[in-house]
C-alpha cells in the first residue's frame, strides 16, 4: 500500500535528473553507433532541431528542452540503428513518481 505522495518539487527534480541521464545515455549510444565525436553529433542535433549548440550541451545537466526535440533525437537514433524512446528523454509524471517511490523504499529504510 502506498502512503507516500511526492511533492511537485520532488517530481520536477526527479524529472530533470531522469531527463539528464536519458540525454547522456542517448549521446553515449550515438557515439557508439556512429563513431562520430560529440561535437559532430551536437552539430547534427542543432541542425535538426534549430537549438543552439550551447543549449544542447546544457541538456547534459537539464535534460532535453521539449517533446519536439525529443522526437527529433528519437528519429536520429532510429537512423543510426537503435531504438531510443521519447519517455527516456522526457519522463512522464508516473515514471518520476515510481522512481521517487523506489528511492524512498530502497534508501530510507521505509
Amino acid at each position: 500500500m502506498r502512503n507516500y505522495t511526492p511533492s511537485q518539487l520532488e517530481i520536477n527534480a526527479m524529472r530533470q535528473e531522469l531527463a539528464a541521464n536519458g540525454f547522456t545515455s542517448f549521446m553515449r549510444k550515438m557515439k557508439e553507433c556512429t563513431n562520430k565525436p560529440t561535437i559532430d553529433i551536437i552539430k547534427v542535433i542543432s541542425a535538426e532541431t534549430g537549438v543552439k549548440r550551447d543549449d544542447i550541451r546544457s541538456w547534459k545537466h537539464q535534460g532535453v528542452c521539449n517533446g519536439a526535440c525529443a522526437n527529433v533525437l528519437c528519429g536520429l537514433a532510429e537512423e543510426s540503428g537503435f531504438y531510443f524512446g521519447k519517455h527516456m528523454l522526457v519522463p512522464t509524471k508516473a515514471v518520476c513518481e515510481q522512481w521517487l517511490e523506489h528511492e524512498r523504499h530502497n534508501f530510507s529504510g521505509k
